[in-house]
């Protein structure tokens, strides 16, 4: 099921931004998923990413290859395509880990 986030604004707050996390991940937390792919806006993720991992819902975001041709012009301008090429998910986890007792 897709959850459409939001559209942030530059002009957001870190409050502005961390009661949309909550409103969604509240959301999200209410369908009880197994697992969430989330990606997007970075300051956004980071706080959903949070959000959903401390109400211990497995949160993975995809990995691509990216693959850059860059061709200079003879009229000294270049052009640079990237072709992206999936290669799976992977999880987020928090930089430090609680030591389980």
């Amino acid at each position: 099921m897709d959850v459409p986030f939001p559209q942030i604004s530059p002009e957001s707050t870190p409050e502005d931004i961390r009661k949309q996390a909550e409103a969604i991940g509240e959301k999200i937390v209410g369908m009880n998923p197994d697992a969430v792919l989330a990606a997007g806006e970075f300051s956004f993720t980071f706080m959903l990413v949070d959000y959903l991992l401390k109400h211990n819902i497995e949160v993975v975001t995809s990995c691509s290859a990216r693959n850059t041709v860059e061709v200079k012009n003879p009229d000294g301008t270049s052009e640079k395509t990237s072709v992206f090429a999936f290669m799976g998910y992977r999880k987020y986890e928090y930089f430090f880990k609680e030591k389980e007792e």
